[in-house]
């Protein structure tokens, strides 16, 4: 994945609602489709994260504004398939690097989030280190998982996260599976329903 691709898909807000239209078969989703997959879906989501900027005096409680981050299992096949056809079109998804996004399942689950203001973080390096020391998934009666790799390239306005962290062994298709991390003053909280995470009859992170 490019990334251009990687801003641009988190900075898209949600376009449809009703029947998911990755229910046709791939690749036959329209543009919208993808969009939606990659931004408001089982597999991804655009949250709300307020934010506070203290300051001296009567500033001191706080400035309060927001940042509007996606959160995205980019391991996941739907995703996959979705950022495939995002970047290559239909008739591209032959080249190689497309059928390596497709086919290749990663060993680990891969999260990404797109979408955080680069004027808050203009070291991109503490960024790492604090989703480093503070990014986990949990499920519940299941140890937390910590990330194993973390990748904060410096770009345009917006800074987009790759997290990588090991997988969990034979999950149920029972309760929620959260992610959570600190960026600078936000918490980000991103809980997704894993029964609703099921894809062409499997689990799909």
């Amino acid at each position: 994945m490019t990334r251009r691709l990687f801003l641009c898909c988190g900075a898209m807000a949600p376009l449809l609602r009703g029947k998911p239209g990755w229910e046709a078969p791939f690749p036959n989703w329209t543009a919208a489709e993808v969009d939606r997959l990659l931004t408001d879906s089982p597999w991804a989501r655009q949250l709300t994260v307020p934010l506070v900027h203290k300051g001296p005096g009567a500033a001191a409680r706080g400035v309060r504004t927001e940042m509007y981050p996606v959160v995205r299992w980019s391991s996941a096949l739907p995703i996959r398939q979705a950022l495939a056809l995002a970047e290559f079109g239909p008739g591209g998804l032959g080249e190689p690097r497309a059928a390596e996004m497709l086919n290749h399942n990663p060993a680990g689950y891969h999260i990404d989030i797109a979408g955080l203001p680069t004027a808050m973080f203009p070291r991109p390096a503490d960024l790492e280190k604090q989703l480093t020391e503070t990014a986990r998934i949990s499920v519940k009666g299941r140890p937390l998982l910590m990330p194993v790799e973390v990748f904060v390239p410096a770009h345009g306005s917006h800074l987009a996260a790759a997290l990588r962290f090991p997988r969990y062994e034979a999950l149920t298709l029972e309760g929620t599976i959260l992610f959570t991390a600190a960026a600078g003053t936000a918490r980000i909280e991103a809980p997704f329903k894993l029964p609703a995470m099921v894809y062409r009859g499997e689990l799909a992170l």
